[in-house]
């Protein structure tokens, strides 16, 4: 967050704004405007949160900072803020309220990423910051593309897999350490005024990409570049595909690698067969065998159905090239 030098800058659901107090006090001098604003009117701010008080008067006699009561960050709009938009927007520890429940965790993320882009301005940048293991990601931190399929973590708030469907694409991780924020006390445990604990809590960075429609398995050279290279920020889904062998002799796994990358448009990051899953049809006299397939956008937004809706479409070229082609496999 100290990379934040000028422009526009919106908080949302600061709790009792000593986060705001303690972000604008570093970033003083800066060239930087802020907007702070929080969920509850300034009467219930208040009244749950006593210690507000102080914050509301300090951020309310600062000229580059307004606030903003009353605002609801799943259903921002432009007129709220006089038409500006804003090159950084910052959102510490979203909660639906009560004891955690994981389908209102979700629900709550999703209304945020579908909001900000209202707000948002082209080169913009979203700042969310999660509790441990929230995410989904494991030790992201100084992550790398790599071989190695992504551990994510699904039963969490799967963060990375909603921002997608609002076309947003994690680029960072860092750690959030609120001793860098003097002053700042969080709040919020269980709907009260108590802490919560922070250590090993992320911030992650995200900046919008365009999100991928199945209408199309157009080759995208970006792509084709990162086969079997998995990158560990970005979603993936995993379908199975069968054959059956036409030709035993025939290298099949070095012809299935050729032509589902090329036919995918580069998004089959990788394919493994299933050894387990493979037999020999005495009827057919042929040798059934089974891939899974591993499929990813290293630059834009890939969603659950629109990768499930591109596997059908692969289906769908495969019977038509192979045929073509003379590909000795034949699509079950």
């Amino acid at each position: 967050m100290n990379q934040i030098k000028d422009g526009h800058v919106l908080i949302l659901g600061d709790g009792n704004l000593s986060f705001s107090l303690a972000f604008v006090k570093q970033h003083a001098g800066d060239g930087v405007h802020f907007w702070c604003t929080v969920m509850e009117s300034e009467a219930e701010l208040i009244n749950r949160y006593p210690t507000s008080r102080s914050n509301i008067d300090y951020l309310g006699a600062m000229p580059s900072v307004r606030l903003r009561f009353e605002t609801d960050a799943t259903r921002l709009k432009l007129e709220w803020f006089d038409g500006q938009l804003f090159e950084h927007v910052v959102m510490n520890f979203p909660h639906p309220g009560g004891k955690t429940n994981l389908r209102k965790c979700r629900a709550l993320l999703s209304g945020v990423f579908e909001s900000i882009p209202a707000v948002l301005a082209p080169a913009g940048r979203f700042l969310l910051s999660l509790a441990p293991k929230q995410s989904g990601l494991s030790s992201p931190i100084g992550s790398v593309i790599s071989s190695e399929v992504p551990a994510h973590n699904k039963d969490s708030w799967a963060v990375i897999y909603l921002a997608s469907y609002s076309g947003f694409l994690l680029q960072f991780v860092a750690n959030f350490d609120p001793r860098a924020y003097p002053g700042y006390t969080c709040t919020g445990y269980l709907s009260q005024s108590k802490g919560f604990h922070q250590t090993g809590s992320e911030t992650m960075i995200f900046s919008r990409a365009a999100v991928l429609t199945a209408s199309s398995l157009t080759a995208n050279e970006q792509e084709l570049q990162y086969f079997d290279q998995l990158h560990p920020l970005r979603p993936y889904y995993l379908h199975d595909v069968s054959f059956w062998l036409l030709n035993e002799d025939a290298d099949h796994a070095s012809l299935l690698k050729h032509w589902l990358v090329q036919l995918s448009g580069g998004l089959v990051k990788r394919l493994s067969p299933l050894p387990e899953l493979q037999y020999k049809c005495s009827e057919r006299n042929a040798t059934s065998v089974v891939y899974r397939l591993v499929w990813q956008s290293h630059f834009a937004c890939l969603t659950r159905e629109c990768c499930r809706d591109r596997q059908n479409l692969l289906r769908e070229r495969i019977t038509v090239v192979f045929s073509d082609e003379r590909v000795p496999l034949e699509l079950r």
